[in-house]
């Protein structure tokens, strides 16, 4: 009878590359003799194959790092499983630490750097990718899968916000530190949507091929109507410096120059349909004002519009300065740029409500097309200065922050993200400091972050005595909001025979409209209620209880028993916060968590009793 002893090498090594048998398998097998032992370990071909099997989204960055063929590919594999671990680890303390804040801002996140070494530089060198590889890896678990832990999904999500935020932090950093004429305002917009869409692949790759494909729609309008215009004669490495540098000098002529902006405001407004939200649009539930969604669906406010617009005629070497006053906002164009005969120099308005019309000094006073009003151009000879980066997303995020209709979560956790970048590229805005003080304390989120930032604002000599001093006011307004924050404490609810359900149940709730029945899971009872008197006997009181429930699409609601009933089929709910109470969906219920049970203890027995029940029914 043959023996595997007798195998040649190479031929066990063959079969133990097979993607059926796990690491696991492999080390296990090695230690049922030594020659196993020897051959398997010693073979770091069949370690790096079982290594990409595992986790095949390292194999590029992997790679790179390995490219030198002295790398110990085992010690690799313990390293990431140590990583793995590490981070559970990790989500288990931030679970006891911050189970009772309603969300975790970048303060609250800081001690994160010291457990994985990312402060003192002395980090493995491939353990960030491994981080983010682990955290991708348990973000791509099914909800709906019982062997998916949620509460490790929801501190993968927090922790991943976190490093993107980080990520963020170094690139506007990097760019406000750049020349002014490098801080291009499509680079801005495309900043502002990726902070303020933490959930999404905002691509400025993508962002710029879009740009760069209506200016060469531009040209070639331009070259049908007007095939010797002297751009023609302009050298790629020129056209390339004019899209990546915000410059001051106009290249054409006055002609020249109109018949630039004219293809581009075909292209734009006629050819690709660009226009302006109406107000029905801005106040609906798919009211988008990025850059990204606005060139993906050719319609945006007219800042946005007007980002668009700047970033292709700077292309085609048109500088345009961004013009605001009142609730106006538009582009000018100087027939020259040379500022020390401002006086005899020529202006132009593109006016983007308009569809990119070319107004003459004279045409300003004009009025919108939609209201009854005038607005008088106050500036006089249009000397305005170019916004900084930080100014523009200012205004960009006045925009964003007037979304419509969306449900109470979204439109909260959208919110603080907007004021934490209005402090982070601003933190003299005091008004905007106020705004992220309130969301912070109602989440029971670290405030000493933006304590710093005031203390800061406060103590800088050279800031002027108003703002000085706003920065104090604030400051106290602080300290109030920390001391009427009321310690957690979490007080066990007692059942009674009032209370029909039990969180963790799944349930359905008809509000008797034309929309179908919801199904959502309960995360609470009890922490809202009225007495009423019984309607059958008037000396009696009964509470009527209200159930905290979570349904798909990040809503949450507060609903009184009367109103639910125990779904007809149970099936996940698509929230993000279910991991922050859950560990498990079991099919007919969610599983409460340690945190949830100790709050109300009685109600595992229930669900049990329930999911026999059900058992049986089915």
């Amino acid at each position: 009878m043959a023996n595997v002893t007798r195998l040649p090498d190479d031929v066990i090594c063959l079969i133990l590359e097979n993607e059926n048998i796990s690491i696991k398998d492999v080390a296990n097998f090695s230690l049922t003799c030594k020659l196993f032992y020897t051959t398997i370990n010693k073979n770091n071909a069949l370690w790096r194959c079982k290594f990409f099997q595992r986790w095949p989204a390292l194999k590029t960055v992997c790679n790179q790092h390995w490219c030198d063929g002295h790398r110990r590919i085992k010690k690799e594999i313990k390293e990431r499983l140590k990583c793995r671990q590490k981070l559970l680890n990790y989500f288990s303390r931030l679970y006891d630490r911050s189970y009772y804040k309603g969300d975790l801002s970048f303060k609250d996140m800081l001690n994160f750097k010291r457990v994985f070494c990312m402060e003192d530089g002395d980090t493995y060198p491939l353990e960030y990718y491994y981080l983010e590889d682990e955290v991708n890896e348990i973000l791509r678990g099914n909800e709906w899968d019982r062997h998916t832990n949620l509460r490790h999904k929801y501190y993968a999500q927090k922790v991943s916000m976190y490093l993107k935020e980080c990520q963020l932090r170094k690139k506007w950093q990097r760019f406000t530190s750049q020349p002014a004429a490098q801080q291009i305002s499509e680079w801005t917009a495309t900043f502002m949507a990726e902070w303020c869409k933490p959930q999404e692949h905002v691509s400025y790759s993508y962002i710029v091929a879009s740009l760069d494909n209506i200016a060469q729609q531009a040209l070639k309008v331009l070259q049908e109507k007007y095939p010797n215009h002297s751009i023609f004669l302009v050298s790629t490495e020129q056209l390339f410096y004019w899209k990546t540098n915000m410059n001051n000098d106009n290249q054409w002529n006055k002609t020249e120059t109109k018949q630039i902006l004219e293809a581009i405001c075909r292209v734009m407004f006629h050819n690709l349909g660009f226009r302006v939200f109406n107000d029905s649009e801005r106040t609906s539930s798919s009211y988008k004002n990025f850059i990204d969604n606005v060139l993906e669906d050719k319609c945006g406010d007219v800042l946005m519009l007007t980002i668009i617009f700047e970033s292709v005629a700077r292309r085609l070497g048109v500088p345009c300065d961004y013009f605001t006053f009142s609730s106006y906002f538009s582009l000018v164009w100087r027939d020259r740029c040379d500022t020390t005969k401002a006086e005899s120099e020529s202006y132009y308005y593109i006016d983007i409500f308009s569809n990119g019309t070319i107004l003459s000094r004279a045409g300003c006073p004009r009025s919108y097309s939609d209201t009854s009003y005038y607005i008088t151009c106050p500036v006089k000879n249009c000397m305005v200065p170019k916004p900084t980066p930080a100014q523009l997303i200012a205004r960009l995020l006045n925009y964003v922050h007037m979304a419509g209709e969306v449900n109470d979560r979204k439109k909260a956790e959208r919110n603080r993200l907007i004021q934490e970048l209005r402090h982070m590229v601003n933190p003299e805005d005091l008004e905007g400091v106020s705004w992220l003080i309130g969301i912070y304390s109602t989440c029971r989120m670290d405030l000493s972050d933006i304590e710093m930032s005031l203390k800061k604002v406060q103590d800088t000599e050279t800031n002027p005595l108003e703002t000085r001093s706003g920065a104090k006011m604030v400051l106290d307004k602080l300290s109030l909001a920390r001391r009427t924050i009321p310690p957690y404490v979490i007080v066990p609810k007692k059942r009674s025979k009032y209370v029909n359900y039990a969180v963790g149940m799944i349930v359905e709730f008809d509000d008797y409209t034309s929309e179908p029945t919801c199904t959502g899971v309960i995360t609470g009872w009890g922490r809202d209620g009225a007495i009423f008197c019984d309607e059958e006997d008037s000396n009696k009181q009964t509470t009527i209880l209200y159930y905290e429930v979570f349904f798909s699409g990040n809503k949450n609601f507060s609903l009184p028993q009367v109103c639910i009933k125990p779904a007809k089929k149970p099936t996940w709910i698509d929230h993000r916060e279910i991991g922050r109470y859950f560990s498990h969906f079991e099919g007919t219920h969610y599983m409460p968590n340690q945190k949830l049970l100790e709050e109300y203890p009685d109600d595992l027995e229930v669900l049990r009793e329930y999911c026999k029940r059900y058992h049986k029914r089915s």
